[in-house]
C-alpha cells in the first residue's frame, strides 16, 4: 500500500513539474512576444507568432542542413548506414547543438563528430568533446585545425609558430626567441584554446605564457580527430 502511495505521489510530482515547466515556457514566449510587438507596433499575438514561427523555421532549416551534411560525408566515405549505435548521452547533445548552430562551418564539425561517433572504430567521441565544441567559435576551430595540420612525433619537441593565423602555421624544433606580436583576436582565440587544454602556450623565463609559439596536446589531438574525417580514421 505504501509503495502504491509513493508511486502515485511521484507521478503527481512529475506531472506538476512538467506543468510548471510548460507554464514557464509559455510565459517566456509571451514575454518575448510582448518585447517584439513593441518594435513592430503590432499585437501580442503577432509578436508571439513571429517568435514561434522564426524559431521553428530556423531550427528546421538547420536540421535539414545537418542531414544533408551528414549524408554527404557518409556518401563520400562509402557509408550506407551508421555502423554502431551512438549512446544517448552523446547523440542527444550532438543533435541538439547541431540543429541550433547557425554557422555552416561549425555545423559541419558537428556533422563530422556524429559520423565518427556512429561509424568509426578508431575514433572515440567523448562527452567532454561535445562540451569543448560548444565553447569554440569558427575562428577557434580554424586556428586549431591549422595547429594540428602538422604531424608531430613528440608534442614536447615540436613548437607551432602561430603568427600567420588564421591562414597558416609553421612547425619548428627550436624555440623562437623574439616575441612576435599577434593580432588581438588571434591572441584571445589561442588563450581560449589553451584554457580548454587544446594547446599549450610556450612558457617564458618571465613566468607567463606566450602564444606566438604553442605546443600541441594529447587532448587537442583527440578532440580534433573527433570532429575531422581524416585518412587515419577507419571508416
Amino acid at each position: 500500500m505504501n509503495e502504491q502511495l509513493e508511486t502515485i505521489k511521484a507521478v503527481a510530482n512529475a506531472t506538476e513539474a512538467a506543468a510548471n515547466a510548460t507554464e514557464k515556457a509559455i510565459g517566456a514566449t509571451e514575454s518575448f512576444g510582448k518585447f517584439i510587438s513593441k518594435f513592430i507596433k503590432g499585437s501580442l499575438e503577432q509578436g508571439i507568432g513571429i517568435v514561434e514561427d522564426k524559431l521553428t523555421y530556423a531550427r528546421w532549416e538547420n536540421q535539414v542542413r545537418l542531414m544533408n551534411k551528414v549524408n554527404e560525408i557518409m556518401r563520400a566515405n562509402d557509408i550506407v548506414e551508421p555502423r554502431k549505435c551512438v549512446p544517448m548521452k552523446i547523440a542527444v547533445p550532438i543533435f541538439s547543438n547541431a540543429s541550433l548552430e547557425e554557422e555552416s562551418f561549425l555545423q559541419e564539425r558537428w556533422a563530422k563528430m556524429l559520423v565518427n561517433a556512429s561509424c568509426s572504430s578508431v575514433v572515440n567521441v567523448e562527452r567532454s568533446y561535445i562540451s569543448i565544441l560548444e565553447e569554440l567559435s569558427s575562428l577557434d576551430v580554424q586556428n586549431l585545425e591549422k595547429i594540428y595540420k602538422h604531424e608531430v612525433l613528440d608534442i614536447n619537441d615540436t613548437i607551432i609558430i602561430t603568427d600567420e593565423l588564421p591562414n597558416a602555421t609553421t612547425a619548428i624544433h627550436e624555440k623562437s626567441k623574439a616575441y612576435i606580436k599577434l593580432n588581438n583576436e588571434i591572441e584571445v582565440s589561442l588563450q581560449n584554446l589553451s584554457r580548454l587544454g587544446l594547446i599549450l602556450g610556450a612558457f617564458t623565463a618571465g613566468g607567463y605564457y606566450r602564444y606566438d609559439s604553442v605546443y600541441q596536446t594529447y587532448l587537442g589531438r583527440a578532440f580534433i580527430n573527433s570532429c575531422t574525417i581524416t585518412k587515419y580514421i577507419d571508416l
